[in-house]
């Protein structure tokens, strides 16, 4: 994927290429860029500090046929609900002015600084086939718990409710698949370690259970 840097001046000041982890940098440099084809960019007279920059994803190759982003779409930004640091797992991306392209927007640091947790995350688009989350709600000694309420948040922000039955069971149907929706769950008498939870909905999820810590 071709990355490009833009300085404040909406000038381009540096172009990389992910690697095959989908890696990429932008290193001060006093020479022009030997190389625009390796996933380090290097920008001529320097990075400069405490100043607005923009990356982004916009050559167009890249979105259509056969390109490394055909058939993605950009997930949710900013999510929390992932296991490890959430900066570095999250997405930053979001689309620029003409809505065709990811653009992150940032301000550098102070000298020495560096920051490695400008990500773009993405999905798989929507399928023609919606895709249904089925869970089970239970005690710690695996006995199902039953009115637990769950609420599952899809990308648009439209909420679905549903509340578990006796054996502490419950179901989401035709969702849009292709989207990172958020599940949480919540009871009178249970609390749970991790009751909101991010989930990718490619297919259809069969495993969404929680244990409470009673």
């Amino acid at each position: 994927v071709q990355v490009h840097l833009y300085d404040a001046n909406n000038v381009l000041v540096g172009t990389a290429i992910t690697d095959a982890n989908g890696e990429y940098y932008f290193v001060s440099s006093t020479v022009a860029d030997p190389n625009q084809t390796d996933n380090i960019g290097q920008v001529n007279g320097g990075i400069k500090f405490n100043s607005n920059y923009t990356i982004k994803l916009d050559r167009a190759a890249d979105y259509n046929t056969g390109g490394p982003l055909f058939g993605l779409r950009k997930t949710t930004m900013d999510q929390t609900t992932q296991n490890g640091f959430d900066e570095g797992s999250d997405s930053d991306g979001d689309y620029d002015a003409s809505g065709n392209y990811l653009a992150i927007p940032l301000t550098t640091g102070n000298p020495g600084d560096n920051n490695h947790n400008y990500d773009f995350g993405f999905v798989l688009a929507p399928s023609a086939a919606p895709v249904s989350v089925t869970g089970r709600i239970t005690t710690a000694n695996g006995n199902g718990i039953r009115n637990v309420r769950v609420v599952l948040t899809e990308e648009n922000g439209t909420m679905h409710n549903a509340i578990t039955g006796s054996f502490g069971y419950f179901v989401f149907e035709n969702i849009e698949s292709g989207q990172g929706v958020v599940v949480s769950v919540s009871a009178k008498r249970y609390t749970f370690s991790q009751p909101s939870r991010f989930i990718s909905l490619e297919d259809n999820i069969s495993d969404a259970d929680w244990v409470s810590e009673q």
